[in-house]
């Protein structure tokens, strides 16, 4: 099986473990290749290949390939080439880059590949013969052409991400290179690595706050006591076993990231209610673009891009540190808990307007209505409010796709930083 293969059967259930992550993020860096290539030596073939991260067992498909021809000085051929299948993925800034509608590309290879091939090499010898030295930067993986990007494709890779966050929540960034006391006992809620992405949204069970006594400020328990980290979203849990409680809270960061162009990266802090695993993320939201500028002649360097990005590794270290530290932790969870005094006029025109936010659906009322009920019910309100319906949303948001689910937890988190429903 391949490594891609392993991530997707891994992806589909919520790993839990960051060592785990860590190490298959090790593995992936041994299996990836970077090279930035002139388009003139380039050229387009079409062959069977097995259909990608289908398994040993999966048929062989129509499959647009890529050759690289290294050339000397002297524009002679350099060996022989190299040829590399193209991920299904990848040929979507394939077609981008040749100005072939992705849609008719596909059509070709499945149901005309010689003309496939002619018009893929067409258009590349068009924008060559156009622009004399232009590049793609290439992003390879077991193989696979797994990117076709500009060559200002600023590659900020999940590794370096992950291992900022991590050094962030373990407190292992400072001067002293110890952890801090509330910093160490992260876990992770879910992660999911697939070809273009990788989702994590980290939680410290080590650290929190009771939102029914807040006077007593952040509570911290010991990451090397192994009951207590076995007992890690348990804190809901009173003393007598019968009677649950949902409040308190957690720090939590949400990261995402593309290593080929699906995305950009993506921070954002916020907050985990213990006792369902409810997530609303706000505060100081980290974006950046993984295209970078040229300048007014020619391109940065790989040395430049190498020091830019240490700043945009830094500047996630900040925003991370911003939910974990105990201060302004305790002042997010004070937020949350004024939800509580904002009354909700009528719930269900409140919920009739949530779904209708660009890229929710109509179907999501009910499930947010029978959500809100049960908390309301539990908690004993006498009135509608914004705690109730945060709780609502960031509990649907569990069992609906990724996007939907951020959308969902944006919208809780702005609900907590404003003290208002934000529908715009």
């Amino acid at each position: 099986m391949s490594w891609y293969d392993e991530m997707l059967s891994r992806s589909k259930t919520q790993v839990k473990d960051i060592p785990e992550l860590v190490e298959q993020l090790v593995k992936m860096e041994k299996l990836k290749k970077d090279c930035v290539v002139p388009l003139d030596q380039m050229k387009f073939s079409l062959d069977e290949a097995e259909q990608f991260r289908g398994g040993d067992s999966s048929p062989k498909v129509p499959t647009l390939h890529l050759s690289i021809q290294e050339k000397d000085e002297k524009g002679n051929p350099k060996g022989d080439p190299a040829t590399y299948p193209i991920e299904p993925q990848a040929l979507t800034y394939v077609s981008k880059t040749l100005d072939i509608p992705k849609q008719y590309l596909d059509r070709m290879i499945y149901s005309l590949p010689e003309l496939a091939v002619e018009s893929t090499n067409e258009w590349l010898n068009h924008m060559n013969e156009k622009r004399k030295g232009q590049t793609r930067f290439i992003r390879l993986m077991e193989g696979w052409v797994r990117g076709f990007l500009s060559p200002r494709f600023r590659a900020l890779d999940h590794l370096a991400l992950v291992t900022q966050i991590v050094q962030v929540v373990t407190g292992q960034d400072g001067e002293s290179g110890k952890a801090e006391p509330w910093a160490r006992g992260a876990r992770s809620v879910n992660w999911s690595l697939t070809p273009s992405n990788l989702h994590l949204c980290l939680v410290n069970p080590a650290i929190w706050v009771d939102l029914e006594n807040l006077d007593k400020g952040v509570q911290t328990d010991s990451p090397d006591d192994a009951e207590v980290m076995r007992r890690v979203f348990r804190k809901g849990l009173a003393n007598d076993t019968t009677d649950w409680t949902d409040s308190v809270v957690y720090p939590s960061v949400r990261a995402s990231n593309s290593e080929t162009g699906f995305g950009g990266l993506y921070l954002t802090p916020g907050l985990c209610e213990g006792f369902c695993i409810n997530l609303n993320y706000y505060g100081t939201q980290l974006k950046k673009y993984h295209v970078g500028k040229e300048m007014e002649a020619g391109e940065y360097s790989a040395k430049t891009y190498e020091k830019m990005n240490e700043v945009i590794f830094a500047q996630a270290g900040d925003v991370t540190r911003q939910m974990f530290e105990p201060e302004n932790f305790l002042i997010h969870c004070k937020k949350f808990k004024q939800l509580e005094t904002v009354t909700v006029t009528n719930i269900t025109d409140a919920v009739d307007n949530i779904v209708k936010i660009p890229g929710l659906t109509e179907g999501l009322r009910d499930d947010i209505l029978a959500k809100y009920a049960g908390y309301k019910q539990v908690r004993k309100s006498e009135t509608d409010n914004l705690f109730n319906l945060n709780s609502a949303l960031t509990d649907v948001a569990k069992s609906v796709d990724a996007d939907t689910a951020v959308i969902l937890q944006d919208l809780s988190g702005t609900m907590v930083q404003q003290k208002r429903l934000v529908l715009a």
